[in-house]
């Protein structure tokens, strides 16, 4: 079981520069530059493009685009903030989370498709988010059949629920062979009207439900492994 906690971070300052702005469509070519008029192929040529301009030092923004432009559809935004020194998923290297907030599934299935993903994935599906599916269990069963329809082996997955639904998502998960988050960017409370202390706290919590189930938590070693992460000592940056 692979439990983590998220928390937001923003520095004002590291988003004064302009971003640079990289271009993907299926009717790209790897080979061209990433504009607009000459957008690249795939992620993974965006993922180089991304690389190299670390590799430059490029401290700004890196913005992907995402969509079949030239077809006149609208592209899907990524935020690669390389001004933070941070970086984003696939595009760093690491492996690709797919979010799936209501009946997004097959889209991430047309990705793979395209050939612009490949397995194994790591698909984390939300709830109670306002505008995605709510948080309801009978839609946690519904959304964990069809990824198992659509992927079958070839993926970890994981579930975040808002608010208050986030320990009951969680055990459920959990019980379901699931991977699960908690923390302060889902839920500010650790209970019936009591704000949690840390994201520790909550961790700490729903670390006490999974082991009393007689689960247990993988390791951050273990966790790498799984989702073939390389850790934080292997990176450039």
């Amino acid at each position: 079981l692979l439990l983590t906690a998220l928390c937001l971070a923003f520095a004002p300052e590291a988003l004064a520069a302009p971003p640079v702005t990289l271009h993907v469509s299926i009717e790209g070519r790897d080979t061209h530059p990433g504009t607009k008029d000459k957008p690249l192929a795939t992620l993974a040529g965006a993922r180089d493009a991304v690389r190299k301009a670390k590799a430059a030092h490029v401290d700004r923004d890196i913005v992907v685009l995402i969509g079949r432009m030239l077809a006149g559809l609208l592209a899907i935004p990524l935020l690669v903030t390389g001004a933070l020194g941070l970086a984003s998923a696939y595009l760093a290297g690491t492996e690709l989370m797919q979010t799936v907030y209501g009946g997004l599934q097959a889209g991430n299935a047309w990705l793979i498709d395209q050939g612009w993903v490949e397995p194994p994935f790591f698909v984390q599906m939300v709830f109670g988010v306002l505008g995605g599916v709510g948080a309801d269990l009978d839609n946690l069963m519904h959304m964990h059949t069809i990824a198992d329809k659509l992927f079958g082996e070839n993926y970890e997955w994981s579930v975040l629920a808002g608010g208050r639904h986030q320990m009951s998502f969680g055990t459920q998960t959990a019980m379901l062979g699931g991977n699960l988050r908690v923390g302060l960017e889902d839920s500010l409370y650790i209970g019936p009207g009591k704000l949690a202390s840390s994201n520790a706290e909550q961790v700490t919590k729903i670390r006490g439900i999974v082991e009393a189930l007689g689960l247990s938590v993988a390791t951050p070693e273990q966790a790498r492994e799984r989702l073939g992460l390389k850790g934080g000592d292997q990176v450039g940056f």
